[in-house]
């Protein structure tokens, strides 16, 4: 079969799994966290009625600048509107927005609907066409006369890139979206330019890269890796054409970096560097007041730590022209990066919790669903999820595998560039493909170090997003060239171990095995214990320590299935509507120390003692508090789930049986013990904590089936495991 017809298969294959994954069956993308107006209010796109953020994926939007002009007009219209505000975010993802909105109001124009409407996932389609392409782009550069070899590339991508943690950013107005297709239409134009070294594909690639790094501010510092990769192709052809086409590219891509980095708006710059050292180099720090002094900064400045720019009423003003002569001016992210290098064991830790949070593809605090498809707020998809659900299970695992694959590559990359070097007969597909991996690896460590210098710990699951889809092309990469160097005949498998870089990296991959077996996955608990009964059967519980309190113990399994709390005739709407999270006044605390003892003989009952219960307060209670200072910032991954808990807002109660809170869930993941709770027949069931979420009355922290920390309304019903303190004369019965 000839080459475009193979090319034209895979891409329609691609296409239709797309089509299938993304539209069919209940409408999913992202809902808005706060930042789609930069995008929408350039190009006129208004929010619906009744639009609210975090909670729901919107699909219908409104068009501001349709003028009843006829098709043309309007149709010109479309596609040269930009509002008064386009230059005050500077992005490639406007070229997709505008494909977007000349389909969708064609679309609507010819079918008589309301050419005023845009629906988001005509966006989505238009990435789906360039994602197909650049995967189609990827496969077709590898492909080999095995048709095995071939089917195994095809169903890697597959099962990696068309992962619905990856669509649904194609619902949205999310830049990510833009960085999915760029980064895997410049790797797909590597691989064009690998078969032949021509003009037309190093163009191709040039403006991939351009799309690329104008996705986001973020992206501009890729541009010098991009363009230390473009003199490798001169290394390739080096004819007078080639080379100005080389560097008048390269030139226009830097000057390109340059405007979007000088075209950033000074209060998103602003707000980058707040985070970066208040709620990052001064976060969980011996010495803030120290830290400070260090970067030039009032140490009086200090009672922010742990602050972020968002936290309402902080400490100090500052908003204020002091504040900004004391901070702003004196600080840059030069200076954070600086800091971080006098203070190595600290950026460690920072890159260690940055690794923890690239586990997740897509946002796990935004709804997926409309209201229409899912009236429960805050719902998620898990159609084709499979390597997410595979990244996720990996998190104790992760930073040994990351840290060492990392090296594991670089190894490898070494030594392909020494044979390079050696051979200088080398096939040019050979020098380009070490180019492409040295690109590859330079601009996946970056994005390690960039999150951390430039925002800190703040949506750092969100900003650690390019690392997660470089690093997953790493994985690509790897086992392609794993199963390449399998079905090799020349080579035999003995002979490898011959070459220094093989042998360095095979070492290596021990180590990490190593790493892994010798963690201790045992758990502290030693032993069950059997205590009272519900619903007539026996209660099994874990024990999982002795404190000066007695025995904890929490139960192994779910022994009921019911909501936090039903909604209220007082408070608020969201506890109107949703219930309370507010742990005192619940209705799950009442049923906890009152039915649920009900079966409990009087010996038993004698046993439990009564505990003084720490909770956190959301912001409706935080006046009701009897210590902490800070608002409790929210995380779903069980590394760092606890976050500032010992300066947060917390009321005390006292009670016999209550809910793990997310300092105890903390604690039994890092003593491995079970986090996952079954409920009769059906295994990872979610179930609720004891915290609330602080941004809201009616939300409360709760583990869904993937063992990370999420939250819902009150008044959904999900799994109970309580918890109590007995005497410890109850392991002597």
């Amino acid at each position: 079969m000839k080459k475009r017809y193979v090319g034209l298969a895979v891409f329609l294959f691609f296409l239709i799994f797309i089509i299938v994954v993304l539209f069919m069956g209940r409408k999913v993308g992202l809902a808005d966290n706060g930042d789609f107006y930069r995008v929408t209010s350039p190009v006129g796109i208004g929010f619906p009625d009744g639009f609210a953020p975090f909670f729901y994926f919107f699909d219908q939007y409104k068009l501001a600048f349709i003028t009843g002009h006829g098709f043309w007009g309007d149709f010109i219209k479309t596609l040269t509107y930009f509002g008064s505000d386009a230059l005050s975010y500077i992005t490639t993802q406007y070229v997709f927005v505008k494909a977007a909105q000349a389909v969708s109001f064609t679309v609507n124009f010819l079918t008589g609907r309301d050419a005023g409407l845009f629906n988001v996932r005509w966006l989505g389609a238009v990435y789906a066409l360039f994602h197909a392409a650049g995967l189609t782009l990827i496969a077709v550069g590898l492909f080999k006369k095995n048709m095995l070899y071939n089917a195994a590339v095809t169903l890697l991508l597959t099962l990696i890139f068309c992962d619905i943690g990856y669509f649904l950013y194609f619902n949205s107005f999310f830049g990510e979206a833009v960085i999915i297709v760029s980064l895997l239409l410049m790797f797909g134009a590597i691989s064009r330019i690998r078969e032949k070294v021509s003009v037309p594909r190093t163009l191709f690639f040039y403006l991939a890269a351009l799309i690329f790094t104008g996705a986001k501010v973020a992206n501009w510092p890729m541009a010098i890796f991009i363009c230390l990769f473009g003199l490798s192709i001169l290394l390739v052809r080096r004819d007078a054409k080639m080379v100005m086409t080389v560097i008048a590219c390269s030139l226009a891509l830097a000057a390109s970096a340059v405007y979007i980095n000088s075209a950033t708006p000074e209060w998103m710059t602003d707000v980058t560097v707040y985070q970066s050292v208040f709620y990052g180099v001064l976060r969980n720090s011996p010495s803030p007041a120290k830290d400070l002094e260090e970067l030039g900064v009032d140490k009086k400045y200090a009672v922010l730590a742990d602050t972020n720019a968002y936290t309402k009423n902080p400490p100090v003003d500052v908003t204020t022209a002091e504040f900004k002569n004391d901070f702003y001016d004196k600080v840059s992210h030069g200076k954070i990066l600086m800091f971080y290098l006098r203070h190595p064991v600290r950026f460690y830790q920072k890159i260690e919790n940055a690794v923890y949070n690239s586990v997740c593809i897509s946002p796990p605090y935004l709804g997926n669903y409309t209201e229409g498809e899912n009236p429960e707020r805050l719902s998620f998809t898990s159609r084709f999820s499979f390597w997410s659900q595979i990244k996720k299970a990996s998190l104790k695992f992760s930073i040994v595998g990351t840290l060492g694959y990392l090296l594991l590559f670089f190894i490898f990359l070494i030594g392909a560039s020494v044979r390079c070097v050696k051979y200088k007969e080398t096939a040019p597909r050979n020098i380009l493909g070490v180019s492409a991996a040295g690109l590859l690896w330079c601009v996946t460590v970056s994005q390690l170090i960039i999150p951390i210098i430039g925002n800190g710990d703040g949506d750092l699951a969100k900003h650690m997003f390019l690392f997660i889809l470089c690093f997953d092309l790493m994985i690509f990469y790897g086992v392609v060239v794993a199963i390449t160097m399998l079905i090799k005949k020349k080579e035999n498998i003995f002979n490898l171990f011959k070459k220094p870089a093989f042998m360095s990296g095979f070492i290596v991959l021990l180590l990490i095995l190593g790493a892994a077996v010798f963690v201790d996955w045992s758990g502290g608990a030693k032993y069950d214990v059997t205590f009272g009964r519900y619903g007539g059967t026996d209660i099994v519980w874990q024990v999982v320590r002795e404190d000066e309190n007695g025995l904890l113990l929490i139960s192994r399994d779910i022994v009921a299935v019911r909501p936090y709390s039903l909604p209220h005739r007082i408070g608020d709407d969201n506890r109107q509507n949703y219930g309370s999270n507010f742990w005192q006044g619940s209705d799950i605390r009442q049923w906890l120390n009152t039915e649920f003892l009900a079966e409990f003989t009087a010996d038993e009952l004698s046993l439990i003692k009564t505990a003084k219960n720490k909770f956190i307060l959301s912001a409706a209670d935080k006046d009701l508090a009897e210590g902490g200072n800070r608002e409790f910032y929210w995380d779903n991954i069980p590394t760092s789930v606890v976050q500032n808990y010992n300066g947060a807002y917390y009321m005390t109660a006292a009670d016999r049986v209550f809910l793990p809170d997310v300092n105890d869930f903390k604690y039994l993941f890092d003593k491995n013990l079970n986090t996952q709770k079954s409920c009769g027949d059906e295994s990872n069931f979610p179930y609720w904590l004891e915290t609330c979420y602080y941004g809201n009355s009616s939300m409360v922290r709760m583990v869904g089936p993937d063992g990370f920390v999420y939250h819902k309304d009150a008044y959904v019903s999900l799994g109970v495991v309580p918890m109590i303190y007995v005497d410890k004369r109850l392991l002597f019965r």
